[in-house]
């Protein structure tokens, strides 16, 4: 009778253990999950304003380059 009453808590202590595992890799996987919609959030964000600073890059360099041809242009019809 002990035996049993002993084998029936023990049972019972690793249903419980079995349970919070499930309960703390569900947690965990849910927290993952989390994360990569965060990082995949941020990497959208960094790769809009990657876009935009190339933007920004070739318009000043369209300027540039158009400042430049302007002032060789002038210097040639001044020469």
């Amino acid at each position: 009778m002990y035996q049993r009453i002993v084998i029936k808590r023990f049972q019972t202590a690793s249903k419980t253990t079995q349970e919070n595992f499930e309960t703390k890799a569900a947690d965990l996987r849910k927290r993952a999950l989390e994360v990569k919609k965060q990082d995949e959030g941020l990497k959208r964000e960094l790769e809009v304003k990657e876009r935009k600073q190339q933007q920004v890059l070739k318009r000043s360099q369209r300027a540039l380059k158009g400042s430049v041809s302007h002032t060789m242009l002038r210097q040639i019809s001044k020469g």
